[in-house]
This record gives structure tokens, C-alpha cells and sequence, in this order.
């Protein structure tokens, strides 16, 4: 009915008058085209001063759409019938006055053709598609309330309200990560018969060539996710926990499927890549910290002329005064070694909080440094050699004026 309408505007007159009659055409579509954009502004900002006031629609407790998304809802809609209604006006200004030249009827027929012969096409496919719709609909409900579901289970297994022996609570995060993801693939398989187009031809070596592509690509990528996924079951480390992957070393900030993330010391933040992250030995030192603590130490050689008992009290005396070093076990001391010029000491030191290692090294050696000038003994690490003058101790001027 609308065609006919655009096919029957039989308005051909005299050229000059027909000029005449286009010049008011494009005056008067230009004054509706001005006028549908205002208005369209208009219900615009009305829908945008109201969109604090709105309320939005709710399910109990549960927000389904917020006031915002509504008004973003309706803007995008006055927007459309906006646009619509400028199209209209345009097509029926252009059909008018083609219409109004004898050479340019054709051409107004064939282009009101063409436009409804689409709109026609577009329309019939999207009704046709509607059952095909319904059912990525439905699909997509199911995923969406299935995945509600399982996340809800896995926050009870993460917080410990729900407990399944030989699954710990730090699984259950990526776990549900993991079931999400096989939960949406198989959706996809499900529905993707019902996409627009996907028996075509075109379709299909569009797959074939992103699956190509991605294959290419990822290798390296795969490897990092598997191995990602390994060392979350492995348990080797938890973000917080201090650990020493290959030469580097500090607390774990961030553990994802592609990489760790390791804040050193200095506090710059290093990147491992998961995959080397497997290839390397893994040191934690807050696996058993709290437990039984951490068993730190360090070494030192002293010469054979002090008395290995004085060197052992030396050394657990200076433990005793680091703040962060337990008691309980006490401090101990190890001979490891006799070598040609000294005696190698290990003293060991009992520590339950890792994080704070750096800075409990460092009042250790000050202790030690302090407690043995004071007592007059020669420090001879890592290695000693001086001409000497005879067997005078050498010391610092301040420790041998104080003893």
C-alpha cells in the first residue's frame, strides 16, 4: 500500500515549474528535517533530566536494570524512530521530486522499489529468524541462571560454609573460572546452528581461518594457561606468600592463568610468565612459617685462635636483640666447615613472618658486626688476607677502645 502510494504521485509538469516545485521540496524537507531533530533532542534531554528519578526493575533483593540502563533504553529508542522518521521524510521528499521531471520517473520508481524490495528482505528475515531467536534466547537463560548457580556453590566452598574433603578453599575461584568457561563453550555449540549464516559457505571458512589463526598464535599462550592452571592445583604459592622463583624473589601479588606477578623489595612489580614459572625450582617461605616457622641463617668464618663456644654465645646474643626473630625454637649455631685459615659458622634463627626477611637480615649482620668488635673478635668473611706485624687482632678503633 505504501508503494503504490509512492508509485502513484503522477506530478510531472513544465520544467521551470517543476524546478520551482524542487526548490520548495528540498525548503520544506530541510524545515521537517530541522523539526524531527529538535523534537528528537528534545525527548533526548527529557529522558536524560528524568533518569535520576527513575526507579529501576527489581527481583527481591536483586536489581535487574537500573534506572540508567532504562533511561539508556529509551534514548537509544527516540534515537531509532528519530532516524526513522528522518528516512521517511527524505524518501518521500526524493520520490516527490523526481517525480516531477518526465526523465527522472524511472528513476523515483526503481529507487522506491529497491528501498521497499530491502526493507521487504529485511523484514521477512528477521521474522523468519524469530524461532531461531527464541532458542539463543532460551539457551542464553539457561547459561545465565546455570553459571548463578555454580558461582554461588564455589563463594560456599571459597568461604568454607560448604566443605568437600580433599578441595580446598583456594580452588574454588578458579575452579568455577574453569567450569564457567566449559559452560559457555558448550552453549555456543549448542546454539551456533541457529546463527544467521552458519551453514553458509562464507560462514564456515571465516571459522576455519580464525581457527587457523588462533592455533598459529597461541602456543605459547596455551602453555602459559595450562601451566597456570597447574600451579593453582599444585598449591605451590598464594598471593601474599614471599617466594623465590629463579633469581628473583618477593611477595606474590598477583597469580592469573598467563602469568605471576612478583613485587620484589625494591618494589618493582616482575611479570614470569607461568610457563617459566613451571620450568623453575619454587622456593616458599611461607609454606610453614606459621606453623613451624622459618628457619633463616647465615654464615660467617672466624679465625682458630677464638674458641668455638665464645663465637656460639657471641652469635646467639646478637640474635636474641633482632626484632622478629622467635625463641622458641632458640637460636643455633653450626660448625660447617674447617678450612686452612678459619672456622665457617652457620647460625640459624627461627622466623614467622617471611615478609619481613630483608629487613630482619639486616638487624642480624648489624648484631653480629656490633656484638663481636665489642668482644674483640676478628671477623675473617668470606675470605681474609693482610700483611700483618705479628698477632694483633684487627679491629675497629672504637671496639678495641671500648674492650
Amino acid at each position: 500500500m505504501i508503494v503504490e502510494f509512492y508509485k502513484g504521485l503522477e506530478i510531472t509538469a513544465h520544467p521551470l515549474i517543476g524546478l520551482g516545485f524542487a526548490v520548495v521540496v528540498a525548503v520544506v524537507t530541510l524545515v521537517l528535517m530541522r523539526i524531527v531533530r529538535i523534537i528528537g533532542r528534545a525527548l533526548e534531554e527529557g529522558v536524560d533530566n528524568r533518569a535520576a528519578g527513575m526507579t529501576g526493575i527489581r527481583l527481591q533483593e536483586q536489581e535487574i536494570l537500573s534506572g540508567q540502563d532504562i533511561a539508556a533504553f529509551l534514548t537509544l529508542v527516540v534515537r531509532g524512530l528519530r532516524l526513522i522518521v528522518s528516512a521517511w521524510v527524505l524518501i518521500t521528499a526524493v520520490a516527490f521530486g523526481c517525480r516531477l521531471f518526465s526523465w527522472t520517473e524511472h528513476i523515483a520508481e526503481a529507487a522506491v522499489d529497491l528501498v521497499f524490495e530491502v526493507l521487504w528482505a529485511v523484514g521477512r528475515t528477521i521474522i523468519d529468524y524469530i524461532p531461531n531467536l527464541l532458542v539463543i534466547a532460551v539457551v542464553g537463560a539457561i547459561l545465565w541462571y546455570s553459571i548463578r548457580l555454580v558461582h554461588l556453590v564455589f563463594m560456599g566452598i571459597e568461604s568454607q560454609r560448604i566443605r568437600i574433603r580433599g578441595f580446598y578453599p583456594e580452588w574454588a575461584i578458579p575452579t568455577f573460572n574453569i567450569v564457567k568457561l566449559l559452560m559457555v563453550v558448550f552453549a555456543i555449540v549448542v546454539v551456533f546452528p541457529y546463527f544467521p549464516g552458519a551453514g553458509s559457505p562464507a560462514f564456515k571458512g571465516v571459522s576455519i581461518f580464525l581457527g587457523v589463526l588462533v592455533s598459529l598464535g597461541s602456543t605459547s599462550a596455551v602453555a602459559n594457561v595450562i601451566a597456570g592452571v597447574l600451579l593453582i592445583y599444585m598449591r605451590a604459592f598464594k598471593v601474599g606468600d614471599r617466594v623465590r622463583i629463579s633469581d628473583i624473589e618477593g611477595i606474590v601479588v598477583e597469580r592469573s592463568l598467563l602469568v605471576t606477578r612478583i613485587r620484589t623489595p625494591k618494589n618493582v612489580e616482575v611479570a614470569i610468565p607461568n610457563a617459566k614459572v613451571m620450568a623453575e625450582p619454587i622456593i616458599n617461605f611461607n609454606a610453614q612459617a606459621k606453623k613451624k616457622g622459618l628457619v633463616h641463617h647465615t654464615t660467617l668464618s672466624i679465625g682458630y685462635d677464638v674458641e668455638w663456644r665464645r663465637v656460639r654465645d657471641l652469635l646467639i646474643a646478637a640474635a636474641a636483640k633482632v626484632e622478629g626473630v622467635g625463641q622458641k625454637p632458640e637460636p643455633f649455631v653450626r660448625q660447617l666447615e674447617l678450612r686452612d685459615f678459619s672456622v665457617v659458622y652457620e647460625l640459624n634463627v627461627n622466623i614467622h613472618q617471611p615478609h619481613l626477611l630483608p629487613r630482619i637480615t639486616s638487624d642480624l649482620h648489624a648484631n653480629i658486626l656490633d656484638a663481636f668488635n665489642e668482644a674483640g673478635v676478628e671477623i675473617m668473611s668470606p675470605e681474609f688476607a693482610a700483611l700483618r706485624d705479628g698477632n694483633a687482632l684487627a679491629i675497629p678503633r672504637a671496639a678495641e677502645g671500648e674492650s
